[in-house]
């Protein structure tokens, strides 16, 4: 006999828990279970599992077992025997042992499983159990059931035994526990979670017939007899009462001889039947003995409770009846119909195995080899799609990781897993087959005008009807690279030093102190680059630089950087409302932000980290506040030079090179051959990617990045052990390459994700520069681009569905990947309730003057019910996003305070052993984003490097 585990037996499995949205695990029971309020401690908890283990351990279940067998045969085998009742004690003993047994086990299983109490068996248990106090002789005594005594009482006996008959069949329902591991392999017995997937599907299959079969042939064996009319043989009674009666007639006078030739008569009548009668005593009506006749020496050793005593309504005749035959055939009649269902159980729980195993263990097993052996060829083939569409033609560039495949498909344990698999297939190829970018914009509540917008801006849609859509002009082209040297990327372990006139710094300024406050803000989502100065912005770019080991590992000439940064501010044009110098900054210190919240310095190498701070300074220069769509629409010299493929983003990527082209401007002029290479296409594809005619096909990639290496590598952040090397999805380069396109992307749209104060300033300044190109639109005679037009344009909408329709599509992708930054979601909630809530002020605003233009106000009044769905509509878009992540959300950033606070102790022995004094204003607190202003000003490369190193 095999013992049980809770986590395999149908008869009482563990609730199973299955993955919700974002990863939290929701059960599938809600109800009240004694078990959940038995855990609440910690000590009860561990009492819980104790038990756990012992009541579904081999040993405890092969006791059970034992006593189930004997439970269930040894009442009727003792009365087949006519033991004698001095021994009755013994049956009594070994009944209410069981008794006691049982009960015991229905109450730990009742305190240790969730899905017990109140199930099948939980009931079946008890019934089972209860029955069995019938088989105890002094309590089924004590309730009238035992068949000597009154024969008043025989009827209801008789009834009350049928039903307790019936009730001990519900004990069978114990042994089809035990039935299921009669077909277990020895593997599987000695490990159960090591059951083959298309095995576990069969044995949950297999349990859910058979727990029906096992209720059908318990009902049919327990609830038949009850259906049945009981006859019962009142002949004796009949003879009994005409013995009186002829005695009461005869006035006493009938002789012994008489009464000799009657009882003969009396015992030949019962010779055929399952009765017969053991005594015959007349009396007169003195109660004087007149004859007696005894016939228990024919019939041997009767026990009592197998005796009936009768008394005739007239006159003083007694009569013993011995129902021992009829008793011994009911107990094998017992034993017969429970090894009837016994066989009935086994029979028919083996042809369900093998019906099950003939049509579902066999082809699931087949396709489960099959979805194991072909899923990476399957991807490789969703990404042929992808390249023949023109999405992606670098050879090395994959989101599919063929280990990672591995490893989901290695859980599948059940259906539902398996489901999951088919529908993420599902999901991915529908992500990159062609058109579908349009899921985006078949939105029922997007206006005409602002799918015009993102026709013409984010898909690349001509207005000319009959022209073709442009293609992603993104391509990657280059070679995988080789494992990289070092294995992370890690914030910057090392106190940047004042200079060499010793350890006295200068005392601090108003400047200084300026500097330390932004120091200490820097590292939040609340920091305010459009309020900055000249010097302020030239700080904050110096310490997104140094607060990562970008200059060091990249060796980097901290004169050069300065000079570069320099002529980059030059670069652009300060006249642009909103492409300027500060959306650069702003556009950095955002990627900052995403790789310290996201932990990406934990996969991101020296030279990507590099790579992307240095794309999001420059992914705008020498931008003329003009959209492609404008320049590529006139012809402008930048369009035909580029072949209308993004313009402006090719130009941002020639004017990079072109100033670092120059040799008091290399920054790059450390890193070897292959590394430049490798820096420059990470920078092309990056600024490239800020072109929105990639924003969907972008969202589309980043989801299907989720579906593939979201959550192991959640995981594996909040480990604290993801590495270059070991991160789920990042052992390939292009899966890191992508991820910085992705941050790059999103800190040029980030806006909309901040405080709204913040997002206010920004979304005036956009629409300004738009404006200011309508208006020369208009001036040329040209058509004005959507909104664009001055006149017509409302901001509040404008916003409302720039967050709605390319804001939040982008983000949930991104929060989803790294739950770390849900509180950007949430600050988009906010703001776009803000617009509605603003756009809804000048809607009532603008009724209450048009009192008299019904036409007018049913259409303002449309568009605020309007507004209010979307609005609610997109809050329940994003609940759902949150409620996803929220479980993930707390380990990472357990796993982010932990990483912080080892920082600082590196951070605090570095200064110790360097002889620095403790000072406030000569600390960095890189896990928090402060850095004191002098050190990052005065110091210098060579001196950076003699001041400690990494700890």
């Amino acid at each position: 006999m095999a013992s049980i585990s809770p986590g395999t037996s149908p008869g009482y499995r563990k609730t199973r828990e299955l993955p919700a949205a974002g990863g939290k695990k929701k059960s599938t029971d809600i109800n009240f279970s004694p078990s959940r309020v038995f855990k609440r401690t910690s000590k009860r908890k561990k009492l819980a599992e104790w038990l756990e283990t012992t009541i579904d351990g081999f040993v405890c279940q092969s006791i059970l077992g034992v006593l189930l067998i004997a439970s269930l045969f040894v009442v009727d085998i003792w009365i087949m025997a006519n033991g004698s009742e001095d021994s009755d004690v013994i049956i009594d003993g070994l009944m209410f042992f069981i008794f006691v047994s049982f009960t015991i086990e229905c109450v730990i299983l009742t305190l240790t499983h969730d899905s017990y109490f109140n199930g099948f068996f939980f009931y079946m248990d008890v019934i089972g159990t209860l029955s069995m106090i019938l088989d105890i002789s002094w309590m089924s005594k004590g309730l009238g059931l035992q068949g000597g005594g009154d024969a008043q009482l025989l009827r209801a006996a008789r009834s009350a035994k049928i039903g307790a008959k019936s009730s001990r069949l519900a004990k069978l329902t114990k042994l089809f526990k035990l039935m299921e591991q009669c077909f277990q392999s020895k593997d599987e017995f000695k490990d159960p979670t090591k059951v083959p997937p298309a095995k576990a599907v069969a044995r949950v299959l297999s349990g859910v017939l058979s727990r029906r079969v096992a209720a059908l042939v318990m009902i049919l064996v327990i609830s038949t007899p009850l259906l049945q009319y009981q006859q019962i043989d009142n002949a004796y009674m009949a003879h009994t009462n005409s013995f009186g009666r002829y005695m009461q007639l005869s006035n006493d006078t009938i002789s012994t001889e008489d009464w000799n030739a009657i009882a003969v008569d009396f015992r030949n009548f019962y010779k055929e039947k399952d009765m017969h009668p053991i005594n015959l005593t007349v009396m007169d009506g003195e109660d004087v003995e007149v004859f007696n006749i005894d016939w228990h020496n024919d019939f041997g050793y009767i026990r009592e409770d197998s005796k009936i005593y009768l008394s005739s309504d007239v006159g003083n005749v007694d009569v013993v009846i011995s129902l021992a035959p009829q008793l011994q055939q009911e107990a094998l009649y017992n034993i017969l119909t429970i090894l009837l269902v016994i066989l009935a159980l086994v029979g028919f729980t083996a042809s369900f195995q093998h019906a099950v195993d003939q049509l579902i263990v066999i082809p699931l097993e087949r396709m489960m080899n099959t979805l194991k052996s072909s899923a990476n060829s399957i991807l490789r083939s969703v990404q042929h799609i992808a390249h023949e569409k023109g999405a992606e033609e670098d050879g090395e560039n994959s989101l599919f990781n063929e280990h990672d495949i591995d490893d989901e498909v290695e859980k599948i344990l059940e259906t539902d897993m398996l489901e999951a698999m088919v529908a993420k297939l599902a999901r991915i190829t529908s992500l990159v087959l062609p058109g579908h970018e349009n899921q985006f914009v078949n939105e029922s509540n997007m206006d005409q005008n602002t799918k015009d917008w993102i026709a013409k801006e984010y898909l690349h849609e001509s207005s000319d009807k009959g022209s073709n859509n442009d293609k992603d002009s993104r391509k990657r082209k280059g070679n995988n690279m080789h494992s990289p040297s070092q294995t992370r990327s890690t914030l910057m372990r090392r106190s940047l030093q004042p200079d060499s006139k010793g350890l006295n710094s200068p005392p601090p300024t108003a400047e200084s102190i300026q500097q330390e406050r932004l120091a200490m803000n820097i590292n939040t989502w609340t920091f305010d680059v459009e309020g900055l100065n000249k010097k302020d912005l030239d700080f904050t770019v110096r310490f997104l630089f140094h607060t990562f080991e970008v200059i060091e590992e990249n060796n980097m000439s901290e004169g050069k950087l300065s000079a570069f940064l320099n002529r980059l501010e030059s670069s652009y044009i300060s006249t642009n409302t909103y492409h300027n110098w500060k959306h650069a900054v702003d556009v950095c210190h955002t990627v900052f932000r995403f790789v310290v919240e996201t932990q990406a310095h934990t996969f991101l190498t020296p030279l990507e980290t590099m790579s992307l701070l240095v794309a999001a300074v420059a992914h705008d220069v020498g931008h003329p506040g003009l959209s492609n769509g404008f320049l590529i629409k006139t012809k402008h010299s930048l369009a035909i030079l580029h072949n209308d493929q993004s313009p402006l983003e090719n130009m941002h990527c020639a004017s990079l090179y072109e100033i670092v082209g120059k040799p008091e401007f290399d920054i790059f002029e450390g890193l070897n051959a292959q590394d430049w290479r490798t820096c420059r296409k990470i920078m092309i594809s990056a600024i490239l990617g800020t072109d929105m005619i990639h924003h969907f096909p972008l969202i589309s990639k980043m989801q299907v990045f989720y579906e593939m290496h979201g959550m192991p590598l959640q995981k594996s952040i909040a480990s604290g052990t993801c590495t270059v090397d070991t991160a789920p999805g990042m052992k390939d380069s292009a899966n890191r390459w992508f991820m910085i396109d992705c941050f790059l992307h999103a800190a040029d749209i980030s806006n909309p994700v901040k405080s709204f104060d913040i997002c206010k300033k920004w979304a005036y300044m956009v629409v300004e520069e738009f404006f200011n190109q309508g208006d020369l639109e208009k001036k040329l005679g040209d058509d004005i681009s959507p909104m664009m037009d001055r006149s017509t344009t409302n901001i509040c909408s404008m916003q409302v569905g720039f967050i709605e329709f390319v804001v939040f599509p982008l983000y949930d992708a991104l929060v989803k990947t790294f739950p770390s930054l849900e509180v950007l979601l949430r600050n988009m909630i906010k703001n776009n309730r803000e617009w509605t809530s603003r756009r809804i002020d000048e809607l009532r605003q603008d009724t209450r003057m048009i009192r008299g233009d019904k036409e007018k106000t049913e259409k303002n009044h449309q568009e605020e019910d309007k507004l209010k769905g979307r609005l609610e509509q997109l809050e329940q878009k994003v609940e759902k996003a949150l409620q996803t992540v929220l479980p993930m959300t707390e380990k990472l950033e357990e796993a982010k305070h932990k990483y912080e606070e080892m920082l600082k102790v590196v951070a605090t022995a570095s200064v110790h052993f360097s002889g620095e004094r403790e000072s406030s204003m000569n600390k960095i607190y890189i896990g928090r984003g402060r850095l004191s202003s002098s050190q990052i000003i005065e110091e210098g490369e060579d001196e950076g490097r003699a001041s400690g190193g990494p700890a």
